[in-house]
């Protein structure tokens, strides 16, 4: 079969990377089709994944609606070539109006409840929706939900082994405490109206930290000047090493603090509206810390941060919790792959017994 599957967040390459493996070692043929966004590009190449560039991402809003016939034009075009027998992608309209017009069929993937227009545009043309239990939207039509995450994808333990060699890259000495703080440029679709944490702050935190070990930053967006010295500047693909190694995760970043708790890091995430994901990764394990962005919550969060820095390592609770995670989530490599390689059969299964998803520990 060939599979084509649609990337435009960093993200996105994390959870199809391993799904390519498997894929290929059934002999299908696989095609990702990319959108510029971020280190997408960067990380496609790290990994060695086949790709057709179709599009970059515009800033603002206006912009994005006004590009997507365009984009459309160049997936279609791209897609017809290599004529796909399925789609996957996370409810992309390009991938959704290019798999109904076709009568292809398409799994959509999401995570995020507040993905506003792209969700108004993508999801009337999509038939098959997976997600985590913990998102807090209903789907149309086959609306299907596994006990997981995105990260889960990628950091299960079948899939993720953490490599020590990056604490001499980072400089770290062994048993050294460091952070990885994460800020986001707030210009993605789903932050239309929202802002995030003010430079003061941000050099608050980090002479904070500094008290009890390194900094290491990851920004979307430029840095106060006295900051950049912190930036966190190893490859991309070795920031997974790093936040499992990491003492403290703080920041913007819902896919990063989700990361955390599929390894046992400690996580601060700071968002005006917050996810699904995340939230049940504090109430079901006690693996992430949830803060809005108002005034009081930031100095709440500061003041846990600040207990916590008092004790840093990673506690014998957290990985009890860490421990019960793994216990419940499936491997979705697993499933994607068997539902792939025998559907039309195995999507039956699973609509006749959803429960099915749930076998594929």
């Amino acid at each position: 079969m060939n599979i084509l599957i649609e990337v435009g967040h960093p993200n996105d390459v994390h959870q199809f990377k391993h799904l390519y493996i498997a894929l290929i070692e059934k002999d299908c043929d696989v095609l990702f089709l990319a959108k510029k966004k971020d280190i997408v590009i960067e990380l496609m190449d790290a990994y060695k994944l086949p790709y057709k560039v179709f599009a970059k991402t515009p800033n603002g809003l206006m912009r994005k609606l006004l590009t997507i016939p365009l984009f459309n034009l160049k997936y279609f075009l791209l897609a017809n070539k290599f004529k796909p027998n399925i789609i996957l992608s996370r409810n992309s309209p390009h991938s959704a109006h290019y798999a109904f017009l076709k009568g292809i069929p398409h799994f959509g993937f999401a995570d995020t409840e507040n993905s506003g227009f792209a969700d108004k545009l993508a999801v009337p043309f999509i038939k098959y929706f997976f997600t985590s239990t913990s998102y807090r939207k209903t789907f149309p039509r086959y609306h299907f939900r596994y006990p997981g995450y995105i990260e889960t994808w990628y950091l299960h333990p079948r899939r993720f082994s953490p490599n020590p060699s990056v604490l001499k890259m980072l400089g770290v000495d062994e048993g050294e405490k460091f952070f990885i703080l994460r800020f986001v440029s707030w210009q993605a679709h789903h932050d239309r109206g929202l802002t995030g944490l003010s430079d003061e702050f941000k050099i608050r935190l980090v002479n904070l930290l500094l008290e009890y070990g390194k900094v290491f930053i990851s920004s979307e967006k430029p840095l106060p000047l006295e900051l950049e010295q912190y930036r966190f500047s190893l490859s991309p693909q070795y920031m997974h090493d790093a936040l499992y190694y990491a003492s403290i995760f703080y920041g913007e970043s819902a896919t990063m603090a989700s990361e955390c708790a599929m390894m046992g890091t400690p996580a601060y995430f700071l968002d005006p509206i917050g996810r699904g994901y995340t939230s049940q990764q504090e109430n079901l394990y006690g693996l992430v810390n949830n803060y809005s962005t108002t005034s009081d919550a930031i100095e709440s969060s500061l003041i846990s941060l600040h207990k916590e820095l008092k004790n840093l390592i990673k506690t014998r609770e957290n990985a009890i919790n860490l421990n019960q995670l793994l216990d419940e989530v499936i491997d979705p490599i697993s499933f994607c792959t068997w539902l792939i390689i025998n559907f039309p059969a195995s999507m039956k299964e699973i609509i006749n017994n959803p429960d099915k998803i749930k076998s594929f520990k």
